[in-house]
């Protein structure tokens, strides 16, 4: 089970919103199933991840 954090701040200076989003936040080791053409039996996926959004609204 991975879990994600999202922030979301509205209003920010008028009509800015901004987005920070943290994807794994514990940074928990996983993978993908790997197929016939892999020569592993999963394919690691990636760590921690962080995002930062900002949107204008008018």
């Amino acid at each position: 089970m991975l879990a994600n954090v999202n922030v979301l701040w509205t209003g920010f200076l008028g009509n800015f919103d901004l987005s920070l989003t943290v994807h794994n936040a514990p940074d928990q080791a996983s993978g993908y199933p790997g197929g016939e053409k892999h020569v592993q039996d999963a394919i690691p996926a990636d760590g921690r991840n962080f995002r930062l959004r900002s949107s204008c609204r008018f």
